[in-house]
Formats: structure tokens, C-alpha cells, sequence
């Protein structure tokens, strides 16, 4: 039974790697137990329990486990080293993406509110612009029908109005006449008589008393 019982050990444990050997300890029970109650049988002997109380490997594999353990710490290392360095290089990169992406965003909006302040103040201008026209229109609406009746309750305004219309003439010829862009006018021929007809008939129409004389 020695004999058998160590046969079947070393086959047992020739099956398992080096590491194996000191965390299987249970199953080489198990494995034991079975074998041997099958050996045994014929003989009449009933096996219930095996019990490895020891194993104790030579000097030449002490050294060949703590090799081996050497060697797997100094691997975990490795990988534990390549793995944070590779988790850093990731979280490092991940930064910079998100950090290009809030930048391209706060880009993005400010060009936004600067397209919507243009936007508004375009507006603004076309409001402001297109309200003074209306006040514009309104006056001059509101200037001509004054103008209206005027000449309506007085039919000699019309000359007073054509001198007004002669003097705006005039006026508007100087300012053109002062000018550094080139001087075209164009007038109605037939306008020229009635106005100075205008003309003619508002100073005739003065008396001397009305007429101021230059201070010395």
C-alpha cells in the first residue's frame, strides 16, 4: 500500500504545474482516496480518508519557485506600469478631446451671439431708419396739405410759394456750385418764367415802409 500510495503520488503530481501543487492539495486528496479505494478493494481493505501532511520540493525547485515567483512579480509590475501608463496616456487624451470640443462649442456660441447682436442691431437701424421716414413722409405730408390750403383760402400764395421754390433753387445751386464733384443741373424751361413772374409779383407787391433799409 506504501508503494501504491506513493506511485500514485508522484503520478498525481506530475500531472500538475508547480504552483498547482501548493493550491490543489485538496482535489490530490480527493484523486487519492479514489484510486486507492479502487486498488484496495480486492484486498479487503476499505480507504475513507487520505491526507497529505507535508510536501517538501528539493533545493533545486525551492529555488526554481522563488525564480519563477520573481519573475511573475516583476511581470504584474510590468503590466500594472504599462496599464497606468496607459490609462494616463488615455485620461490625458480624453482631456484634451473634451477640452477641444467645450472650446469649439464656446466658439461656436459666441459666434452665434455675435451673429444675433449684428442681426438686432440691423434691425434696430432698419426700424430707426424706416421710422424717420414715416415722421418724414408725415411732415411732408402734413407741410403740404398746409400748403394746400393756404393757397386754397389765398390765391396769391401761389406766387409766394413759387419765390420760396426759386430761393430753394438758388440755394441748392450754390451748395452744388461749392462742391468738388463735377456740376450738373438740369431746370425746366417753362418753370423759369413763373417763377420769376413769382418773384416779380411779390416785391412789386412791397411797399417801401416794408422794405428795411441797411443800418449805417
Amino acid at each position: 500500500m506504501v508503494n501504491l500510495i506513493l506511485t500514485q503520488i508522484r503520478s498525481e503530481m506530475g500531472k500538475l504545474e508547480l504552483d498547482e501543487t501548493f493550491t490543489a492539495r485538496a482535489e490530490i486528496n480527493e484523486l487519492l482516496l479514489r484510486e486507492l479505494d479502487i486498488s484496495t478493494d480486492p484486498w479487503g481493505v476499505k480507504v475513507t480518508r487520505v491526507e497529505l501532511r507535508d510536501i517538501v520540493p528539493s533545493k533545486a525547485v525551492q529555488d526554481s519557485m522563488e525564480l519563477q515567483m520573481a519573475a511573475e512579480r516583476r511581470k504584474r509590475a510590468a503590466v500594472l506600469t504599462s496599464e497606468g501608463e496607459r490609462e494616463s496616456a488615455v485620461n490625458s487624451a480624453r482631456g484634451r478631446a473634451e477640452a477641444d470640443v467645450l472650446g469649439a462649442e464656446a466658439r461656436q456660441k459666441a459666434a452665434i451671439l455675435d451673429a444675433e447682436a449684428d442681426q438686432k442691431a440691423i434691425v434696430l437701424r432698419a426700424q430707426a431708419y424706416r421710422q424717420e421716414e414715416v415722421l418724414k413722409a408725415q411732415a411732408t405730408s402734413e407741410a403740404m396739405q398746409v400748403i394746400a390750403r393756404t393757397l386754397k383760402a389765398d390765391p396769391g400764395a401761389r406766387d409766394a410759394l413759387q419765390f420760396l421754390l426759386a430761393k430753394n433753387y438758388i440755394e441748392t445751386s450754390e451748395e452744388i456750385g461749392t462742391s468738388g464733384s463735377s456740376k450738373v443741373m438740369f431746370m425746366d424751361p417753362r418753370s423759369i418764367p413763373a417763377t420769376l413772374e413769382g418773384m416779380r409779383s411779390i416785391v412789386g407787391s412791397l411797399d417801401a415802409a416794408d422794405i428795411k433799409q441797411p443800418e449805417s
